[in-house]
């Protein structure tokens, strides 16, 4: 009986919901994004990969798709005597998709959208020059690299990057002494999909959203 055969369908009740293996989802998907601007942030149009890492955390089992983070705005520090050495903060769009969130259904296709930026700090009884971002580094993820911050690269101690704050786990680098809590992210936008036929199964589709801003996502 081949792997597709043999899932249960969503809503079948009778110890048929269970969640999701990594046996038939596929190993990435393809994720058009159309060109959008929200506040000072924009991203031009384009096709992006998003890559598979299965994992186990605390006893749950997790599937999630993710993809390269994208430059969408840099700020400019309009007082670089203060931070001559990091005159300015780069802002990126992060996209993750979760195919068993723990407290989701079997079934629920859970797309997370953020754009984010790292907050910038001084060392005490160093020149106020000397600035330093909180976090930096972000990952290029793909087939060689789709757990890296999940499973590998554990930041501040976490046990798990990703189930601590997924966006941290776009990053392999963070200063937990000098940026307690790291406030990273800023906008977020969190789209469920319930009605899926079954727990392999993806939208054709996806609209997330920055404050009125609509973004439809199409993945293949």
């Amino acid at each position: 009986m081949s792997l597709m055969m043999s899932v249960c369908c969503c809503g079948g009740g009778g110890g048929c919901d269970t969640a999701p293996t990594c046996d038939c989802l596929a190993t990435s998907i393809s994720i058009a994004i159309p060109a959008w601007t929200y506040l000072a942030a924009s991203c031009p149009a384009q096709t992006v990969v998003a890559h598979l890492c299965c994992f186990t955390d605390g006893g749950i089992d997790y599937q999630v798709y993710r993809t390269t983070p994208i430059l969408v705005y840099t700020q400019i520090d309009t007082n670089p005597a203060l931070c001559e050495n990091t005159p300015s903060v780069p802002f990126y769009f992060l996209l993750w998709i979760t195919r068993n969130c723990g407290s989701c259904s079997p079934c629920e296709f859970q797309v997370n959208a953020s754009i984010n930026f790292s907050n910038k700090y001084s060392v005490p009884d160093y020149p106020p020059a000397m600035c330093y971002l909180c976090v930096e580094n972000p990952l290029t993820i793909d087939s060689s690299t789709s757990c890296d911050g999940i499973t590998t690269n554990n930041l501040c101690s976490f046990s798990n990057t990703f189930v601590s704050n997924p966006a941290l786990s776009f990053f392999t680098d963070a200063d937990c002494v000098n940026c307690t809590g790291l406030l990273l992210q800023n906008y977020v936008s969190h789209l469920s999909i319930n009605s899926l036929s079954n727990n392999c199964d993806k939208p054709s589709s996806v609209t997330i959203t920055f404050g009125t801003t609509p973004i439809v996502l199409t993945i293949t």
